[in-house]
């Protein structure tokens, strides 16, 4: 009885995946966030080989925020629009081709932080319309007894993978340098894209009147200032993005900078070679 029970917890634990489009979907997000970690290490790096400037890595990220913010209203309201496997697609492949030019670029010697600048941008903007996306398609893989039971396991596989994807890419890049582990990572992306292609289509909703893109994002805005719990879970999402999640992106410089370590170091510091100058024996 006792084994039977357990048995059920478990398999509550993972009922969404008894869905075929929502299988694919998960699959192809341990391919996405795993290169998603890979490549926060990898450009991290590469601009700070090119650079060695704490002042040149943080506009990188700046250049990469500011169209990520700007551009995630519109992203959001284009979701509720168009073909969400479509746009995730076609947003998996943009990333791919940009990340593929860099890695072309740094292994023929021809990379100039020009070129990062640029991609920084162009991934910003990518990511405006590929998170909204990929967070407002699961309630159109799955029922609506299975959703939070989706959510949870798509936010446990991202979590995972920001903390597995830097850890393994800092010796990846130690063992075959900074160019082959940014083609592994468009390898990555690949196999997500493929995954994607094995989900069925996803019906758009019927909309009742016809507005722009501008005017959804007005009510969007609109709603959420007027509805209590929604405006303190974009509260919440805002805290959290602001002063938490950053953090994770300055990593490799306060490795390399502060506790002078190498990729693998800045992939895993809680090893006892890997001490703080500052700190005592």
């Amino acid at each position: 009885m006792q084994q039977t029970v357990h048995k059920r917890k478990w398999t509550q634990s993972f009922s969404a995946l008894r869905h075929r489009n929502y299988r694919w979907f998960w699959v192809s997000a341990i391919g996405n966030s795993v290169a998603m970690g890979m490549q926060q290490l990898t450009i991290a790096w590469l601009i700070l080989n090119l650079t060695d400037s704490l002042s040149q890595f943080g506009l990188v990220l700046f250049l990469q925020g500011v169209p990520q913010f700007i551009f995630m209203f519109y992203g959001g309201a284009l979701a509720d629009r168009l073909d969400k496997i479509k746009l995730m697609m076609g947003s998996a492949i943009a990333t791919t081709t940009i990340i593929t030019i860099i890695a072309t670029l740094s292994a023929t010697g021809h990379i100039q932080i020009w070129h990062v600048y640029f991609s920084a941008v162009c991934l910003g903007t990518i990511n405006a319309f590929n998170t909204p996306t990929r967070q407002a398609i699961i309630g159109s893989l799955v029922p609506r007894e299975d959703l939070v039971n989706a959510i949870a396991l798509n936010a446990t596989l991202m979590n995972l993978a920001r903390i597995a994807g830097p850890s393994a890419t800092g010796f990846i890049i130690e063992a075959v340098g900074i160019s082959p582990t940014l083609f592994m990572n468009t390898a990555f992306y690949a196999f997500a894209v493929l995954c994607q292609l094995q989900i069925g289509s996803v019906k758009v909703e019927a909309r009742t009147r016809k507005t722009s893109v501008i005017r959804d994002v007005v009510d969007g805005i609109k709603y959420t200032k007027s509805n209590a719990p929604a405006w303190a879970i974009v509260i919440l999402g805002f805290s959290a993005g602001m002063f938490t999640f950053p953090t994770s992106q300055i990593i490799p410089a306060f490795a390399r900078k502060v506790l002078t370590l190498d990729a693998s170091g800045a992939g895993i510091t809680n090893d006892d070679r890997y001490r703080c100058p500052y700190r005592k024996p």
